[in-house]
C-alpha cells in the first residue's frame, strides 16, 4: 500500500498510490455522503488549501451588472425621451432584463449553496440545494439568450424595410423561438422523475437522466451558428442603404459588436466537457455558470447599444450646446431664455416659433451652414420607422458633427 511508516503522516500525504488506493477502498465500501465527509478530513489533516471563488464571484457578478444596467438605462432614457418609438424589440429586452436580475437573485444563492468549493467541504444539503438552482439556471440562460437574440432580430425588422430580408428575419425569429421551446422542454425532461437532477448526486434515489452533456453540447453549438448567422443578416442590408461610407461601416461595426457575444458563447461551450460527469460539482460548475451569466450580460449590452448611443449622442449635444453657450455670447443670450437650440447630426436643429434663438443666430450660423439648420426637431423626425432615418438617428455622433461643433465656438 505505502512505503511510508504508518505514523508519518506527513508521508503519507504525499504518496499519490497510497491516495489512490484509499479512495478506491472508500468508494467500493462506503456511502457518497461517507466518501465526502472521509475526504474531507484527510484533506484537512493534510493541510489542503481550501479553494473558494467567492470573491471572484462577487466582483465579476456585480461588476457585470452594474455594466449590464447602464446600457439597459441608457436605451430605457432614448424611448423616454422619444427618440425613437416603443418596439417589439424593447419589450422583449426589458423581459430579458427582469430574467437576468433573476440570474444574478441565483447567483447569490448559489455562492451560499457552496458554488466554486469542493464539495466535501459543504453539507449534503447545500449540494442538493445547489444541484435545484443550477436546473434553474438552466432554463434561465436558455430564456434570456432567447429573448436577446430575439430583441435584436426585431430590431433588424425596425431598421430594414427589404421585404425579402424581412422574411429571412421572420423564418430566423421563428427558428430562434422554437429552439428556446425545444430546449426549455427539454430542460424539464432530462431527468425522471425531475427530483432525480437533483437527488442523484448521493445515489440513494432510483431514477435516470438522458446525456445531459450531449444536450447542453447541442443547445451551445446551435447557438453559435445562430449567433455568425444573426452577424451575417445585416451586412448584407447595410451597403445598400443611401448612407455616407463612414456611416456605414460605423452601423457596420456596430452590429459587428455582437461577435463578442459569440467569443463568449464559444469559451463557455469549452466549459461543458465534464459538466454533467463531474463528481466535484460545486467546484467544476463554477466556469460554466460564470460564462453563462457573462454571455446573456454581454447579449444585453450589444442589444442595448444602438439605443445608448442614441442617449449618448443627445446628452453629449445638450453638454456641447452649453460649453458653445459659454463661449458665444449671442447663443449665449438665447439660450438662456430658450433651451430648444439642440445639436443633431444636421447640426442646430431650432424649434418654430423660437424667435430668440432666430435673432441670436443673426443668419451667421444658418448662412454658414443653410442646409444643416434648415430642418426643425421635431418627435416625428426622431421617431420614425423608416430604416435609413432610424439608422442615421443611431449613428448621429460623428467626426463631421465634432468638427461642425468646434466651428460653433467661434461664430
Amino acid at each position: 500500500m505505502s512505503e511510508c511508516p504508518p505514523t508519518n503522516q506527513t508521508c503519507l500525504c504525499l504518496d499519490r498510490g497510497f491516495e489512490n488506493f484509499v479512495t478506491s477502498c472508500v468508494k467500493a465500501n462506503c456511502t457518497v455522503i461517507e466518501s465526502l465527509t472521509i475526504k474531507n478530513i484527510t484533506s484537512t489533516m493534510c493541510g489542503l488549501p481550501v479553494r473558494n471563488e467567492t470573491l471572484t464571484i462577487n466582483v465579476l457578478r456585480y461588476f457585470l451588472f452594474f455594466v449590464g444596467l447602464l446600457f439597459f438605462a441608457m436605451r430605457l432614457a432614448s424611448r423616454a425621451l422619444k427618440l425613437a418609438p416603443w418596439g417589439h424589440d424593447d419589450s422583449t429586452i426589458v423581459l430579458s432584463g427582469f430574467l437576468t436580475g433573476g440570474f444574478l437573485a441565483g447567483s447569490v444563492l448559489e455562492e451560499r449553496n457552496g458554488m466554486g468549493r469542493d464539495i466535501w467541504t459543504l453539507e449534503p444539503w447545500q449540494i442538493t440545494e445547489f444541484l435545484k438552482v443550477i436546473l434553474i439556471f438552466e432554463v434561465l440562460y436558455t430564456l434570456t439568450l432567447g429573448l436577446v437574440k430575439a430583441s435584436i432580430l426585431f430590431l433588424y425588422l425596425r431598421l430594414f424595410p427589404d421585404p425579402k430580408f424581412r422574411r429571412i428575419v421572420w423564418f430566423t425569429q421563428i427558428f430562434n423561438l422554437l429552439l428556446v421551446g425545444s430546449f426549455v422542454v427539454s430542460d424539464f425532461l432530462q431527468c425522471q422523475p425531475l427530483q432525480f437532477f437533483w437527488e442523484s448526486w448521493h445515489g440513494e434515489h432510483p431514477g435516470r437522466c438522458f446525456n445531459i452533456n450531449a444536450l447542453a453540447w447541442a443547445h451551445s453549438a446551435l447557438n453559435i451558428a445562430l449567433d455568425f448567422w444573426m452577424l451575417y443578416v445585416p451586412a448584407t442590408q447595410v451597403w445598400s442603404l443611401q448612407m455616407q461610407m463612414k456611416k456605414k461601416i460605423g452601423v457596420t461595426l456596430m452590429f459587428g459588436i455582437g461577435i463578442f457575444l459569440t467569443l463568449t458563447s464559444i469559451i463557455r461551450i469549452q466549459t461543458l466537457v465534464t459538466f454533467a460527469n463531474t463528481e466535484n460539482p460545486t467546484r467544476d460548475f463554477f466556469a460554466t455558470v460564470t460564462w453563462s451569466y457573462i454571455e446573456i450580460t454581454v447579449g444585453v449590452m450589444v442589444a442595448c447599444l444602438p439605443g445608448a448611443r442614441m442617449f449618448i449622442a443627445r446628452y453629449v449635444r445638450v453638454t456641447s450646446i452649453r460649453i458653445t453657450s459659454s463661449k458665444c455670447p449671442k447663443l449665449s443670450k438665447s439660450l438662456s431664455r430658450s433651451g430648444n437650440c439642440i445639436y443633431t447630426s444636421h447640426g442646430v436643429e431650432i424649434d418654430e416659433g423660437n424667435t430668440p434663438c432666430r435673432e441670436a443666430l443673426g443668419g451667421g450660423l444658418s448662412n454658414k451652414y443653410p442646409a444643416r439648420y434648415a430642418r426643425r426637431l421635431s418627435s416625428s423626425q426622431a421617431t420614425t420607422d423608416d430604416g435609413e432615418s432610424q439608422l442615421e438617428l443611431i449613428m448621429s455622433m460623428d467626426d463631421e458633427d465634432c468638427k461642425h461643433e468646434g466651428k460653433s465656438q467661434h461664430v
